[in-house]
């Protein structure tokens, strides 16, 4: 991958970094809010990263699953131990825990999503990222105009959950989505056609008249 990617996420990390402890040095501040969005910048990031499995076409499922599986669970599993050591006594803490166990933490209420780490919060939207990314290699490989209706199709989603979305103290099944696949799914789509200008364009010698 471009080096440039992971320029782009460590800035998209120091982002977020910034922002949670902006909020513990001025708590009554939103004047660095804007840096949550480091978050959305490393969900198009997960669009351009999986681009060209996509484009391709060309995807061997089961050691695809098994890649991403030690990628993400392995490390997610011993910090969810060592966080369920550390969280206060609670008679839901076990149930909660089993449903971080299947990314289910975002499902039902913000006590349950923030309860051992709350930032673990975007685990299973990228988990979706991976499912998705063999059905979207399966289609896209049969007519490559399916990226654009998908797209298209992922803003109208998002523009009706966005209408319809409760506060998350009290969710809604519109303010629920939002949180998973539906609400990013027009991130993640717009990081694959910025892979496709990129891939167009990334031989064309810069013109001179451009260059400082």
């Amino acid at each position: 991958m471009h080096p440039a990617i992971e320029l782009f996420r460590g800035i998209a990390a120091l982002m977020v970094l910034t922002y949670h402890y902006a909020f513990f040095l001025m708590p009554e501040s939103k004047t660095l809010n804007f840096l949550g969005t480091g978050v959305d910048l490393f969900f198009v990031i997960s669009g351009f990263v999986f681009a060209p499995i996509i484009y391709s076409g060309k995807i061997a499922i089961k050691p695809y699953l098994i890649r991403r599986f030690f990628r993400i669970y392995p490390l997610y599993f011993f910090s969810l131990l060592l966080y369920y050591g550390f969280a206060p006594d609670d008679p839901q803490k076990f149930a909660f825990f089993i449903d971080h166990l299947f990314f289910l933490q975002t499902t039902s209420s913000i006590q349950e999503a923030m309860f051992f780490n709350g930032v673990t919060w975007t685990i299973p939207i990228e988990i979706e990222f991976y499912l998705l990314v063999p059905f979207l290699a399966f289609l896209t490989v049969r007519n490559i105009n399916t990226i654009y209706i998908v797209l298209i199709l992922a803003i109208v989603l998002k523009t009706i959950l966005i209408m319809t979305s409760t506060e998350v103290s009290n969710p809604n099944l519109s303010t629920i989505l939002s949180f998973h696949l539906p609400g990013f799914l027009n991130e993640f789509m717009i990081g694959v056609l910025l892979f496709s200008i990129y891939d167009k364009y990334k031989h064309q010698k810069i013109p001179k008249k451009f260059i400082l």
